[in-house]
Parts: C-alpha cells; structure tokens; sequence
C-alpha cells in the first residue's frame, strides 16, 4: 500500500513540476533568449552550419556566406547579447536582439568592436533569424552579399539601439518608423528569465 502511495506521489510531484518547467520553456521571451544565445554561441566558435538552422529559408544561404570567415579569418573573442525585444500587439512574433562582438581579424591582428542588431520572426517553432544590421564599430565582421547583413548608416543611438524608455524595452526600427514595446525582463547569465 505505501508502494503505491509513494508511487503516485512521485508521478504527481513529476507531472508537476515537469509541466512547470515545461510551460515556462514555452514562455516566448525565454523561447527567443534561448534561440538567441544558441545561434550566437554557434556562430561565435563559427558552428555556421548549425547557427544557419535557426535562420528563415530565405535569410539562411546569406547568413552562411556573410558568415564564411568566422572561426578562420576571424576569431570571435567574445560576445555580448545586451538587450531583447519582443514585439506585441499585431506584430507579435516579430522581435530584435542587440549583440556586441570583440573579435580579431587575424590577418591584421587587430581587436574590434560592432554592434550587431539581430531581427527575428517568430513561427510554431520557435523564432527564426531575419535579418543583422551593423549599427556601430567596425564594419568589415561580416563579408558582404546580396541578402545578407546590412549597414545602418547614419545612426543615432536613439533610432538603431534597443533601448529603455519610460520602463518599457523599445525597439525603433528606422525604416518603418514604428515602435515595439514589451515589458522589462531581468536575466541571468544565461539569459534567462528569472521571476
């Protein structure tokens, strides 16, 4: 009898926290900090082919070959996912992230520094990588095709960065003019939400 008793209470202590686990990786900020760190650890020590999976099909063979001389030509010393943004309202599975690389041109043997802003869509999966945007520092990270990441020329600090503003995370996005907000998260080192 206390077999049993002790049997159910292990399954319902499981199912439990199991699905509170399970419903909080279902959460879409921490689905979007997940998919972000992953595709730039990848990219980082130049997994390209595997960062590539998280890309939309139309974005993937630009990110590839933009992507070409990491973990050869040039090393990533390090890099730092500074902001998130996750839109709401109609737009909703639409979200940006700001990324900082340090990273070393081997053939001049030179540190830099670029600010990368990272556009994400989401579908049923997950979020899938639209779009990278240099939006400051060094410019020659990425090699340069057609479809792949672009620069901002001209930038404010105010038009290219995800930001805070009035409590809010804000992402303005210069070519349409609009603004995405949602609430501030805090983060651990992982990136993700602590509550």
């Amino acid at each position: 009898m206390r077999t049993r008793l002790a049997i159910r209470i292990t399954a319902v202590l499981t199912i439990g926290f199991g699905g509170c686990t399970l419903m909080q990786n279902l959460n879409p900020e921490n689905r979007l900090a997940d998919i972000v760190y992953r595709v730039n650890d990848e990219a980082r020590w130049g997994r390209i082919d595997l960062a590539a999976m998280s890309c939309t099909n139309s974005y993937r063979m630009p990110f590839v070959t933009s992507h070409a001389r990491w973990g050869h030509d040039v090393q990533i010393g390090d890099h730092e996912v500074t902001n998130l943004a996750l839109g709401t309202g109609v737009d909703s599975t639409d979200a940006q992230s700001l990324v900082i690389y340090n990273w070393i041109d081997n053939a001049r043997m030179e540190l830099h520094t670029t600010t990368v802003r990272q556009s994400w869509t989401g579908d049923g999966d997950g979020f899938r990588l639209t779009a990278e945007v240099v939006i400051s520092g060094e410019e020659g990270l990425f090699d340069e095709v057609e479809g792949g990441p672009t620069t901002l020329a001209d930038a404010t600090a105010e038009d290219a960065l995800i930001g805070t503003a009035g409590g809010e995370l804000s992402v303005r996005t210069p070519e349409a003019g609009a603004e995405v907000h949602s609430a501030p998260r805090r983060r651990d080192s992982q990136g993700m939400l602590v509550h």
